[in-house]
């Protein structure tokens, strides 16, 4: 059997989602199928998929276009990419980043991490909300199977997408910075974000709450915000420009994973104040690193934080009290870091391409057994 995987998102400096791609391809090479699986991984021009996953024991097709060109991307996803597939006889085709190609005329499974477009437009551009909002259903009606990260997600796919029941199924992510060998120790104590910088992340408020945390909460915590400025960020640097403690808000920028793995468990806490999210691997990533974790309770975090960290509201008052009576209790933030660890343990790239595989199977039976009916 062929399978088919769109990497069409795996371009530039990885985050999220391409991080989310490269790590289910390098599961599912990993994976022991009950059938014999070649996989074709559809990559732009200027991505090395063979360097990025070391190893060679797939095909590859590369997009006659660089990665950065997003409206050559979706004209060829759609129109391009299915047919090619068609012709070659591909009958899976795997879409983990939201989008599926039209003219590709077998099972189509995607993946599907939110429905911000659609839920929450005024955090998009004004070009994602637009064409996010038209592809997605699209997806969604001509998907065989959708899997979705959290059951937040599958509600929102259900709600915003009128996507079926049966053919929803939620497959959790995994921590997809690497394993460290010892837990670094920092000269200075802090609170990190790691998130790219865009209005969903709530930053602007988080440094407003810093202040307030130094000034009135008493603590001598830095701030470290890790992650590129993506869109819409002026907020967020006027606040930093304007905030008395500057000094101790480091402005960190994009890093590499294992720099991200780093940082983030030499932090005392991780904070994850979002207005919206499909899942939230930075979650994930501090639990691993046995570092705390305080949420929103918006989207999928206060599922992803049950029983191990704690999901406040988006209240200034709250956030402004919360935060530094937790630095004060050890005990509360030890425990935090070993039910933390332990959730975590549940969360596996084995574990995602296991129900990627059932996944795949079950569309391929589904479709081949409405197939033998029409033909009865």
């Amino acid at each position: 059997m062929q399978i088919a995987v769109d990497g069409l998102l795996l371009t530039g400096n990885f985050t999220g989602v391409a991080k989310v791609i490269l790590g289910q391809m390098a599961a599912l090479l990993n994976h022991k199928f009950s059938f014999d699986i070649d996989f074709i991984f559809i990559v732009p021009q200027d991505t090395d998929i063979y360097s990025l996953l070391g190893r060679r024991d797939f095909k590859v097709i590369y997009a006659p276009f660089n990665g950065c060109k997003k409206f050559k991307r979706v004209v060829w996803q759609q129109f391009k990419m299915g047919k090619l597939l068609n012709e070659m006889g591909v009958e899976i085709l795997y879409s983990p980043g939201y989008i599926s190609s039209y003219t590709f005329k077998s099972i189509k499974v995607t993946y599907i991490h939110d429905t911000i477009a659609l839920s929450h437009p005024n955090l998009c551009t004004a070009h994602n909300a637009f064409s996010y909002q038209i592809l997605l259903r699209m997806t969604a009606l001509i998907s065989d199977f959708i899997a979705v990260p959290s059951e937040s997600s599958k509600k929102d796919v259900r709600r915003y997408l009128h996507a079926r029941q049966d053919k929803i199924g939620v497959v959790p992510l995994a921590p997809t910075t690497p394993d460290l060998k010892y837990r670094p120790r920092s000269e200075s104590r802090y609170i990190i974000a790691v998130s790219a910088i865009e209005p969903k992340k709530n930053f602007a408020n988080l440094i407003r709450w810093y202040n307030y945390w130094r000034e009135e909460g008493g603590i001598d915590h830095k701030l470290y915000i890790v992650g590129n400025l993506a869109w819409k960020y002026d907020s967020v640097i006027y606040q930093y420009n304007n905030s008395k403690y500057k000094n101790d808000i480091m402005m960190l920028g994009y890093q590499p994973s294992l720099e991200v793995a780093k940082l983030i468990s030499g932090a005392d806490l991780l904070v994850m104040p979002s207005i919206y999210e499909g899942f939230g691997l930075p979650v994930l990533e501090a639990m691993k690193s046995e570092t705390p974790v305080v949420s929103s309770d918006q989207g999928s975090l206060p599922e992803l934080v049950e029983g191990a960290g704690i999901a406040l509201p988006l209240k200034d008052s709250i956030w402004q009290v919360a935060i530094p009576v937790l630095l004060s209790d050890k005990r509360r933030l030890k425990q935090m870091s070993r039910d933390g660890l332990k959730k975590v343990q549940n969360y596996t790239w084995e574990r995602i391409a296991d129900d990627l595989y059932d996944i795949f199977a079950y569309a391929y039976k589904k479709k081949h057994v409405k197939k033998d009916k029409n033909h009865l």
